[in-house]
């Protein structure tokens, strides 16, 4: 739970480029976490990313493609167009890609 309170705390501080790194490191750590709820708010704080700068939530997701759960990845796309939201679909594994 302290994992996840430490990131939750960031996301409203998406807009300030001096937390930007410690944001994405967080989400990284967290997303390879294996309880649900430490990979909740990795949705959260790349969805408030992705208005400012899409092309980190893209690196993020395809660097952890593998560790995403579908809660996660709806949030984090949650901005982006239909037609993006089906191309970082498709990069996950399995039934993933179904979602």
């Amino acid at each position: 739970m302290q994992a996840r309170v430490s990131l939750v705390s960031f996301v409203n501080l998406t807009r300030e480029e001096e937390f930007r790194k410690i944001i994405l490191d967080s989400c990284q750590v967290l997303i390879r976490r294996y309880e649900r709820f430490e990979k909740t708010p990795v949705g959260w704080a790349p969805q408030e990313l992705s208005k400012l700068d899409k092309k980190l939530v893209v690196n993020l997701i395809k660097n952890n493609k593998n560790y995403f759960l579908k809660e996660s990845l709806e949030n984090a796309i949650k901005y982006f167009d239909t037609e993006e939201k089906v191309k970082l679909k498709n990069l996950l594994p399995g039934e993933m890609a179904d979602i």
